[in-house]
């Protein structure tokens, strides 16, 4: 039979850390390692894109139901999403971050800066898969809870 091992001591008083990692060999110098990104900041998250690749986010994909019209239109936009540029405005940043895709590049379009980004739904969904989210405006809440993780 399997039996998940008890804490020990130290791992119960360990806390939540913005930033850490661990060594991958005793005498490596490098680490696998995560970084909160600074809430907000797309600036720092876009170099972040550029110097290290990949940044994990949380996103507000809206709601199905419920009273709250921009929520709602966020969901079918989210839900229906084929091309262009996702923009809801007045989406909310901190309210119901409720899906986790990943940022994995930047652009403009036609004067408009964009996140792309990798969903999780499949190649059906979306361009293949992907989705562009306006940038600069923490659109449903992009730059607010997001994580680079890496060798680093």
């Amino acid at each position: 039979p399997f039996s998940v091992p008890q804490p020990t001591d130290a791992a119960q008083k360990q806390k939540c850390q913005k930033s850490g990692g661990v060594s991958l060999s005793p005498n490596s110098t490098r680490k696998l390692r995560y970084e909160q990104i600074p809430n907000g900041n797309e600036e720092y998250m876009k170099k972040i894109v550029y110097e290290r690749g990949p940044v994990y986010v949380s996103f507000d994909c809206g709601e199905r139901t419920g009273n709250d019209t921009i929520l709602r239109e966020v969901s079918q936009k989210w839900d229906h999403y084929a091309s262009g540029i996702f923009d809801v405005p007045g989406c909310p940043e901190y309210r119901n971050l409720n899906h986790a895709p990943v940022v994995v590049g930047y652009g403009t379009e036609n004067g408009t800066d964009y996140w792309k980004v990798k969903n999780s739904w499949g190649e059906d969904w979306g361009e293949n898969g992907y989705v562009k989210v306006r940038r600069n405006k923490n659109m449903c809440g992009i730059a607010t809870a997001s994580y680079s993780a890496g060798i680093f």
